[in-house]
């Protein structure tokens, strides 16, 4: 082997050593946080969801009320995508902070490390998310902040006459609940505005109205009454009607017709005795005595 051949692999015998040793000083460290490891911790600070500004709301499942009159089979198809319009709506108030029930939500893993629940218990949970069964679960669990329930159903669907074509509404029930309170706060039922079957559109430069499906149609109506929902949870307290000012009564004073005065002062100057003999102002002055 020439000198040249073996000056080249011993280069290469270099650069490869060089690079292997900046790889094991640039490895990554085992992580010694919980969160990273997935290991349980009862930090508070690391267990606790910050929530500024903002109230956290738990959604629970989106359901069809008594009051559907469509074919539910169909329509239990749409819910999922109704699903992502009420959290939408609730989110853009700026005053909720919206989660669902699911295994990873940080709630629900937050009672399994503080030992509220048991990992099968969380489980079942997630997979069938009741009010009864979130206010038991969470009931003993201390909050900074704690957390509002939802619960929503779409009611009945109706279809009215409009112009130039039929509109579509729909009825949503919406109910917000404390955390330890079986009894709602709060209970709003409202039907949206009409969703016509015809929209406009623009295809080509040139104005169309194109028809729309019943599934659009009702996911538009839904999302018109999720929204109209949460203006009303939202809403702030009604002032307290003050009292109606009144005037202040006025006295009527009336004059004594026999006012009782005071007597007048005595003017008189006063007379001063003087003994006889005597002048007012002078005093007797002794005699003088004579010289012997």
């Amino acid at each position: 082997m020439t000198k040249p051949a073996k000056n080249r692999i011993f280069f290469a015998a270099l650069v490869l050593s060089l690079h292997l040793a900046n790889a094991v000083h640039a490895a990554p460290a085992a992580s010694t946080n919980p969160r990273a490891t997935g290991a349980p911790t009862s930090d508070p600070l690391l267990t606790r969801a910050p929530w500024p500004a903002q109230r956290p709301l738990l959604l629970l499942p989106l359901q069809l009320g008594p009051g559907w009159n469509l074919d539910r089979e169909k329509a239990a198809l749409i819910l999922p995508i109704a699903e992502q319009k009420l959290q939408q709506a609730m989110q853009r108030t700026g005053k909720l902070s919206t989660m669902q029930i699911h295994r990873y939500n940080p709630i629900l893993r937050r009672a399994v490390q503080e030992k509220f629940l048991t990992r099968q218990q969380s489980v079942a949970l997630a997979a069938n998310p009741t009010l009864e069964g979130v206010q038991r679960a969470f009931a003993n669990m201390r909050f900074d902040q704690a957390p509002l329930i939802a619960e929503f159903a779409m009611e009945e669907v109706r279809t009215e006459i409009g112009s130039p074509s039929p509109v579509v509404t729909a009825q949503v029930t919406g109910k917000l609940y404390e955390v330890n309170n079986p009894i709602a706060v709060k209970t709003v039922v409202v039907t949206s505005d009409p969703v016509p079957l015809y929209v406009p559109r623009i295809i080509k430069n040139k104005n169309y109205m194109v028809a729309r499906s019943t599934s659009d149609r009702l996911l538009a109506a839904a999302d018109n009454s999720f929204i109209q929902i949460a203006r009303e949870f939202t809403k702030p307290i009604e002032d307290i009607e003050l009292p109606e000012p009144t005037q202040p009564e006025t006295i009527e004073v009336i004059p004594d017709p026999n006012p009782v005065r005071p007597p007048r002062p005595d003017t008189t100057p006063p007379v001063i005795e003087v003994p006889a003999g005597q002048v007012l102002g002078s005093f007797p002055v002794p005699a003088p005595r004579r010289r012997r």
